[in-house]
């Protein structure tokens, strides 16, 4: 009597691994911070000429979109290097480097030292 051979699951060598709440929340979080960078982007080339001020206001309305975003970026803790580097992505804009405030930085190092301690960091 032969025996069956269980089955194997096997994943398409394309299949994006399952990300976690915190994960896709952080990819999120970067999507739309770039998204933002873009449109700051945009209109100051757009306006790169006509600098008014109902220009200015328009923008200093866009950038005030980046302060939340940033926020709970730092305060989402990432559960694994994709996290992480969604993190590292916002830190990637120039209108982040501009800034003087590094609670991405510090962010970013918390979960990679967090991650580490709990055996969770794999290359």
């Amino acid at each position: 009597m032969a025996l069956a051979a269980a089955p194997v699951a096997v994943q398409p060598a394309n299949a994006t691994p399952a990300l976690s709440a915190n994960d896709r929340r952080l990819v999120d979080l970067a999507d739309a911070y770039e998204a933002l960078d873009r449109r700051c982007n945009e209109h100051t080339a757009a306006h790169r000429y006509d600098h008014t001020s109902e220009t200015d206001d328009e923008f200093d309305v866009l950038t005030t979109g980046f302060g939340p975003l940033e926020e709970e970026c730092a305060v989402t803790p990432a559960d694994s290097l994709v996290g992480v580097i969604a993190k590292a992505r916002l830190c990637l804009s120039p209108t982040a480097r501009g800034c003087a405030d590094n609670e991405h930085a510090f962010s970013i190092a918390d979960d990679l030292c967090r991650l580490q301690a709990m055996g969770g960091l794999h290359v």
